[in-house]
């Protein structure tokens, strides 16, 4: 009993240790605003209903949401306590891997390596560093409970603790559906090391321990197609004819050996891994996948049962997030690996023992070497948790570990352009743009920073090229007859916010929320139509009234449509109205002066 609550001290003070600097990080604009806005809430009914009837960046985790919902209320907007509940949930998921290890195999050392590996292994940074997954951590203190849950259940069955199994894996897969494969690892846990299953005997021991994983598989089933359904309702799914099941199996193949070269070498970390779509060479593809099938072979026949059971646990829990069914585009995550690693450090840990324990000076061996792997990764880790502390951190980190990755280039545009440091985002948008020619938002925000830093004949260019992308992009066409207008071509703005309007006919803009772009393109109208009536083209004068009035619908207190109606107005005649106007111009300028 001691030892075990010296481990459990270790394994918790441990993990703080290495996660403890996430109080000073901040939210990272890769969905953890998404999250934001839809817990703003806080804890309510309206919040409660929505938990259950939404969902967040295409998954349906009413679980996560309602924890979130609480930590709205405890934290609101702070990132801290977020992320201090995400290290709090995975440090007491390794705890009670280690403690169901041990239950079970009575392998004390062994069982805390494992945990170890789970507590500390950089591959899992990203599960407990970043806000948005905490349905990662999670679904995996609620996997490690269901584990228990399990084997309550087995030392004496009943109908009651079955519920408790059954009630664990339904609130894990509301958590995160990851769990799918649950069934499939406790049916794995029955042939070793619960041995329900008998080595000599295992199609007997099947059928002895298939039926009560039947109600489990069958909720498992349904969270399966509520999954696909809520992906696809968000348009999350990726397209066959773009990634056809040729390359998705090419991909798969080769990520099962990726997460293995990155348990071993957990080197070039990233956010973000692009999908190679056609560029695995078919030779290598048949080798690796012949490698898959042979080493499958060789766990299944061994006469070593754990070796069966982690290399098992690694592949099948891989299965819904190997990318047969993609949703995104990246190639493989960090976060996929944050339960079926844990099969491979089994088999680690176990074999390792097998080959060591009884040579001289093998125990000694295996607690030093066992120490020190597990020193080493918390030291990776402690580097790769420093990652995430900001949105420009984490891509900077993405971009230079990685190639040619385009998701890094433009998300750490975004992030520059908003500290301001517009030269460097021109650039990663510049890069960006290379990385993905056919991508209208990487085009469009390359556009703005060009604005911004007034190099209006190639924002001018940007805009065209976003739009020749996406011609019915509102704003777009807003901006660039803005733009146009700054390069004193008239008649060229003139015609993109005329194209504006028309895409705006039924007022979408006004409608959702978006005033401040209507205003926009009515302030554009105005300046443009005004500028012709300078010229003596008394109907843009004319126009031109009507799109100030139009302005100040929406903005009564705005003192240039104010002073541009007046001017406008003056130059109708209709001298009364302009001087009003042009007075009130004043009075808001003198309050503004005031205010600074």
């Amino acid at each position: 009993m001691r030892s075990r609550l010296l481990v459990c001290g270790i394994l918790i003070a441990a993990t703080l240790a290495v996660y403890a600097q996430v109080r000073r990080h901040e939210f990272v604009n890769y969905d953890d605003y998404v999250y934001l806005s839809a817990i703003d809430t806080g804890w309510s009914a309206d919040g409660v209903r929505r938990a259950f009837t939404r969902h967040i960046v295409s998954n349906w985790i009413p679980v996560t949401w309602l924890t979130l919902l609480v930590d709205y209320e405890l934290y609101g907007r702070h990132p801290a306590g977020y992320l201090l509940t995400n290290v709090a949930i995975h440090a007491i998921s390794a705890v009670l891997l280690f403690l169901w290890l041990q239950r079970w195999t009575g392998a004390l050392g062994r069982s805390a390596f494992v945990a170890g590996v789970f507590a500390l292994h950089p591959l899992h940074v990203e599960s407990v560093a970043w806000f948005s997954e905490r349905k990662d951590v999670l679904s995996g203190l609620l996997f490690m409970a269901t584990l228990h849950a399990y084997g309550h259940y087995r030392t004496r069955p009943s109908t009651r603790r079955y519920l408790w199994v059954f009630a664990g894996l339904a609130t894990g897969l509301m958590a995160k559906p990851m769990l799918v494969t649950l069934p499939f690892v406790l049916l794995l846990l029955d042939y070793w090391p619960l041995e329900r299953i008998a080595r000599g005997d295992a199609w007997n021991g099947l059928r002895q321990a298939l039926p009560d994983k039947l109600p489990l598989l069958a909720l498992a089933l349904a969270a399966s197609a509520v999954a696909i359904f809520t992906q696809d309702l968000a348009g999350s799914l990726s397209d066959t004819t773009v990634l056809t099941p040729a390359r998705r199996v090419a991909n798969a193949i080769d990520s099962y050996w990726v997460y293995i070269a990155q348990s071993v070498w957990p080197r070039g970390l990233a956010v973000f891994y692009p999908h190679p779509i056609d560029s695995t060479p078919a030779l290598k593809t048949g080798a690796l996948g012949l490698a898959l099938v042979a080493v499958s072979w060789a766990a299944v026949r061994t006469r070593r049962p754990y070796l069966t059971v982690g290399w098992l646990w690694y592949l099948g829990t891989l299965v819904p997030v190997i990318g047969l069914v993609q949703v995104g585009s990246q190639a493989h995550a960090d976060r996929y690996t944050y339960l079926p690693q844990i099969g491979l450090a089994i088999a680690f840990a176990w074999s390792a023992y097998d080959c060591l324990a009884e040579r001289r000076w093998g125990s000694v061996a295996l607690r030093a070497g066992g120490a020190a792997l597990l020193c080493a990764l918390a030291l990776t880790s402690w580097l790769q948790v420093r990652v995430w502390h900001d949105t420009i951190a984490l891509h900077e980190h993405a971009a230079a570990v990685t190639v040619d990755n385009f998701r890094a280039h433009n998300g750490l545009a975004a992030a520059l352009r908003r500290a301001g440091r517009l030269p460097e985002a021109a650039y990663h948008y510049h890069r960006a743009t290379e990385l993905a020619p056919r991508s209208a938002r990487t085009r469009i925000g390359q556009a703005e920073v060009l604005a911004e830093l007034d190099r209006l004949d190639e924002a001018i260019d940007a805009y065209r090229a976003g739009l020749r992308l996406a011609p019915r992009h509102i704003r777009a066409h807003i901006n660039l007859g803005h733009v146009l207008l700054r390069a004193g071509r008239i008649d060229e703005a003139l015609e993109v916010l005329e194209r504006a309007r028309e895409l705006d006919a039924e007022g979408t803009l006004q409608n959702s929320g978006g005033v401040p772009f209507a205003v926009s393109l009515h302030r554009g109208l105005a300046q443009a139509l005004a500028a012709k009536g300078r010229g003596g083209d008394s109907d843009a004068t004319r126009a031109a009234i009507d799109e100030y009035r139009a302005v100040l619908a929406l903005r009564p207190d705005d003192a240039p449509a104010h002073r541009g109606l007046a001017e406008s107005l003056a130059r109708s005649g209709r001298m009364a109205e302009a001087r009003a106007h042009a007075s009130r111009a004043e009075q808001l300028d003198a309050s503004s002066r005031a205010n600074d």
